[in-house]
């Protein structure tokens, strides 16, 4: 039992040694655009905080209602989400909650429901300093 505790409290953790934001994904993505990159970091950015937020707020009520299935298949969306723009420390919490929807195991996902709210505010605010950077 304490050996769960400990991979729990890890797992909730974890996501602090991670950057918020990979900043060589964003460039990647600036530089795929062209000469619109920065108005395209914009626009992702603006989507990407809607979208997010709206499945963030989908996490926590799937917990609410300990539907793992619910949790499973929007962690999994918003996983996506997260490695497509490179926001590499959501989209750890998200793999955990992921798995843990997938196997049932509802115990500790509260606690991981906060990180990533934590996780997608500091997020938001790197995500703005790399778009106010170019």
């Amino acid at each position: 039992m304490a050996n769960q505790s400990s991979t729990e409290s890890s797992a909730r953790d974890d996501w602090h040694d991670l950057p918020l934001i990979d900043k060589n994904r964003l460039d990647e993505l600036r530089n795929i655009a062209g000469p619109d990159g920065d108005a395209f970091l914009i626009e992702l950015r603006d989507a990407f905080d809607q979208d997010a937020a709206v499945r963030v707020a989908a996490v926590g009520e799937a917990i609410k209602k300990n539907d793992a299935i619910a949790l499973r298949n929007v962690a999994h969306t918003l996983k996506g989400s997260c490695t497509n723009v490179g926001a590499t420390a959501m989209a750890k919490i998200c793999l955990t909650l992921e798995i843990k929807g997938r196997d049932a195991k509802m115990q500790g996902t509260a606690e991981l429901a906060l990180s990533l709210e934590e996780a997608f505010e500091l997020t938001t605010q790197a995500f703005n300093e790399v778009v106010a950077e170019k």
